[in-house]
This record gives C-alpha cells, sequence and structure tokens, in this order.
C-alpha cells in the first residue's frame, strides 16, 4: 500500500526571507519610477496537433504590468528599495551582482 504524502510534510521547511535581501525591480518605462505590479494573462491556444488530449486548449500565460502605466518590469534594471519607496532618490543606478 503506497503511503500518500500530505502537503504539510513537503513543507516542512519554511525560508525566512529579509526583504533587505532582495533586488525590486522596477518599471521599464523611463518616465515611471513605480516598483508596484499586478499580475494579468495573455491567453493562447494549444493546437490539438500537439496537445495529448487531441484537442485544442486554452493556455493561461501570467504577465506583470506597472499598474501605474501598464509597462512590463526591466528585469535587467536593479536598485535597492526600502519600504517599496519609489520617490527618484532612492534609485540606485549601479548594477549589482549576487
Amino acid at each position: 500500500m503506497r503511503e500518500e504524502i500530505s502537503d504539510q510534510k513537503i513543507f516542512q521547511h519554511k525560508i525566512q526571507i529579509n526583504r533587505e535581501d532582495l533586488r525590486i525591480l522596477k518599471c521599464s518605462n523611463p518616465d515611471c519610477i513605480s516598483t508596484m505590479f499586478t499580475q494579468i494573462f495573455e491567453l493562447g491556444v494549444l493546437s490539438a496537433l500537439i496537445n495529448p488530449t487531441g484537442q485544442e486548449q486554452l493556455v493561461q500565460l501570467p504577465k506583470m504590468i506597472c499598474i501605474n502605466c501598464g509597462s512590463m518590469p526591466d528585469l535587467k534594471e536593479q536598485k535597492n528599495v526600502k519600504g517599496g519607496n519609489t520617490k527618484k532618490g532612492n534609485i540606485n543606478n549601479s548594477t549589482q551582482t549576487h
């Protein structure tokens, strides 16, 4: 008989993440300095020819957009923001490597 594994056993080890250790992303629009984003979905249709079920299937592709201007986050731009403040004086334009 196979023992069922509960979610509680799988996720016993929780990682404590400190905000100071995170790299906060900013909007890719040079006229916008927002660091706040919301999730949207792009919709695609998987062809019946490549879907194992043999039927077309709707697929959701999650995307993040700026709540201020609608642009995507810039994954190359790095900055440190404490407490989610988005004032221009807090932007660090130097590149950091981790």
